[in-house]
């Protein structure tokens, strides 16, 4: 059953008989999962699983997954897009070329990507993949990572650092963590402030991660050269209505835009899909799934492991 709603109520009129729920961007909080008196699994449609209370679903003997492989090629595919297309200022070229600007070419200050410092802060799955398609490009990669060993980022070609030397000296950054309460506004003021004039931010990790009125205020003021931006803090860009929205960003020229687009691509789509479905097909058929967020779980149905 297809639920189009994102209120608790929404969802909750549909899915409290449910024996398994998959959950793409809805927020599935603790007073759904208090009424799911049959729900076995809830399954998240991606790795990221900032909407939905894992506490509240462990005590309530639910097991929760996700994809934690999903779209990793993808994502860093798009990270080297917005790094490229903001060094290059692809879209304003774009626009100057239609408008026959031609003196744009010399005009626009574009940057050479070879020499460059990239930073990644996070080291997964789609920072790793982000280092693999950066090396060609003759960048020089950094990564940090509170929960990966250095000797793992060295073995990628890439070198093992701290948050600040990133922050501070890096010409691109690109931020791969997952939304939580450490990571929750990590790129505010004072890191914006610190940052190169000419450093470009890039996000297709979660809008959270960054301060969205400081980035505006940074852009606008010149702390930093630019920015390419996939995830934002204050848009839903999985809200299908047709009201036209203002935000402060669709007014700066030095930034790049995308609707939380990253992860797409045809074969994403459908080995997402494979993938979830086998995790519920296991847990309804009794079995253990492949890829538990919640592993202290008590099911409430016994499954084999």
């Amino acid at each position: 059953i297809y639920i189009e709603g994102s209120t608790s109520d929404e969802i909750i009129k549909v899915a409290k008989d449910c024996d398994a729920l998959s959950v793409v961007s809805s927020k599935i909080k603790e007073d759904i999962i208090n009424q799911l008196n049959k729900c076995r699994i809830i399954a998240r449609q991606g790795v990221g699983v900032d909407n939905i209370n894992v506490e509240a679903a462990t005590e309530k003997g639910i097991v929760v997954t996700n994809v934690p492989d999903f779209c990793f090629n993808e994502m860093a595919e798009h990270a080297m897009a917005l790094i490229i297309g903001s060094a290059r200022n692809i879209v304003k070229m774009d626009r100057n070329t239609r408008n026959c600007k031609w003196s744009s070419r010399v005009n626009e200050h574009l940057k050479r990507i070879n020499g460059k410092i990239l930073g990644l802060i996070g080291f997964g799955n789609s920072a790793r993949a982000v280092a693999i398609r950066a090396l060609p490009f003759g960048l020089k990669i950094y990564a940090y990572d509170a929960y990966i060993d250095g000797s793992i980022i060295k073995r990628h070609n890439v070198e093992p650092t701290t948050f600040e030397f990133i922050i501070k000296n890096c010409d691109f950054i690109s931020l791969h963590v997952p939304l939580n309460q450490e990571t929750y506004h990590l790129i505010g003021e004072n890191e914006l402030k610190s940052m190169k004039k000419s450093a470009i931010l890039i996000n297709t990790s979660r809008g959270a991660v960054i301060d969205e009125d400081m980035l505006v205020k940074a852009l606008k003021e010149g702390w930093i050269s630019g920015a390419g931006i996939d995830v934002f803090e204050k848009i839903n860009t999985f809200d299908e209505t047709e009201e036209k929205i203002d935000n402060p960003l669709f007014h700066l020229e030095n930034i790049i835009l995308t609707p939380h687009c990253a992860a797409m691509s045809d074969e994403s789509m459908f080995e997402v899909k494979q993938k979830y479905i086998k995790q519920v097909i296991d847990v309804l058929s009794g079995k253990w799934p492949s890829n538990v967020v919640n592993p202290d779980v008590s099911p409430r149905f016994s499954l084999i492991r």
